[in-house]
């Protein structure tokens, strides 16, 4: 049987979009290319199906249509095109908005477009987009999301949000992350408890707000003063964040960079903490999950609250860092009350099987 061959275009590939196009490259009915903008600073890539446009980043983390920006567009634009011709794939899946403009402007080809939507399109937009040309990009997205001959959303409230804003005549499918089990639950080791160790991982920007996590600690480390605040990966915030700690005098910070591999780490810890102003999903959750981690997240708009399911699975904090606080330290005071989160993340963990996320995609691909 001939293998559908499968083009995936995304700009960055070092957090969560990584790992999600890894799973899909699992797929044996699938011939998969990707091309990525910029070639990642951390993922370790060996295959040698990986291309990209640019050795690093070149575009700044808000877009101001200046003409080193246009200059890079268009020659992302070429070098796209000669992929295309290259390989010539049977369909082509974009991820998120810059993927989906960059393929879809003067698109010849008719290949089957998949566009998949991973973050909460109208708060990146708000963030990367100068006000004069949102109502611009806006209406372009509209339009290509309507021409794709599918779209793709990681959640339920995500997908809605993208009907309803973009005003698309087709709702969106939804197909959540998917992840495998780790381990199976168990108590939480007297050392987990008498030191904790709390733990966020993702990118050093904006809408990760890792701020808000950091003067939570403030306060915890005051109550439970053998408590450490684990963070780990990297981005345009770092170094105003390690000042904040050093100006701050707040001790049991630790930095760790950017990690390859997190299984050691999850293994250590006693408390994921997650601190989002918005997003898509929050895949990482169900990494700390998949390790039984208690999970404490920042209700976003989507993502989380459909992951926890109003505290069911986990902690949903809406008050910003005091209310984190104040939650944290009730969990790390009760051990019944940890060991019972403990076990909602292994419960809750195993209805985002990937196997059934990549069989979910293989249909679809295969429609």
């Amino acid at each position: 049987m001939k293998k559908t061959k499968l083009l995936i275009y995304a700009k960055s590939i070092d957090g969560g979009t990584g790992t999600f196009i890894e799973a899909l490259q699992k797929l044996k009915e699938v011939q998969t290319k990707v091309l990525v903008t910029q070639k990642p600073q951390y993922r370790k890539i060996k295959s040698q199906d990986y291309h990209y446009c640019f050795s690093q980043k070149k575009y700044p983390e808000r877009y101001f249509f200046s003409l080193p920006v246009l200059v890079n567009l268009f020659k992302e634009r070429l070098w796209l095109d000669r992929k295309i011709q290259e390989y010539k794939p049977s369909i082509v899946l974009t991820v998120d908005a810059h993927c989906l403009l960059v393929y879809s402007l003067f698109r010849q080809s008719s290949v089957k477009l998949v566009a998949t939507i991973h973050n909460h399109l109208l708060a990146v937009i708000n963030y990367r987009v100068p006000m004069i040309f949102r109502g611009l990009i806006k209406q372009l997205i509209r339009f290509y999301l309507d021409k794709a001959n599918r779209v793709v959303c990681v959640s339920k409230g995500l997908a809605k949000n993208i009907k309803s804003e973009f005003r698309l005549n087709k709702s969106p499918t939804v197909i959540y992350y998917g992840i495998k089990k780790v381990r199976e639950s168990r108590p939480q080791p007297k050392d987990k408890l008498a030191k904790p160790i709390l733990l966020s991982v993702g990118r050093f920007c904006e809408q990760k707000n890792f701020l808000t996590i950091i003067k939570a600690f403030a306060i915890i480390s005051l109550k439970i003063p053998k408590s450490q605040l684990w963070l780990v990966g990297d981005g345009p915030q770092k170094q105003k964040l390690q000042n904040y700690v050093k100006k701050t005098k707040i001790s049991g910070v630790k930095f760790l960079g950017w990690q390859q591999n997190l299984e050691r780490i999850y293994q250590k810890v006693s408390i994921f903490v997650f601190s989002s102003d918005w997003e898509g999903f929050g895949w990482v959750i169900l990494e700390a999950m998949a390790y039984n981690l208690p999970v404490v997240a920042t209700d976003t708009d989507f993502g989380p609250g459909e992951i926890i399911e109003s505290n069911k699975y986990g902690i949903l904090i809406k008050n910003g860092y005091k209310e984190m606080a104040k939650q944290i330290i009730s969990v790390l005071n009760k051990k019944k009350y940890l060991n019972s989160l403990s076990h909602q993340s292994s419960i809750r963990v195993k209805d985002f099987n990937l196997d059934s996320m990549c069989q979910r995609y293989l249909k679809l691909f295969q429609v």
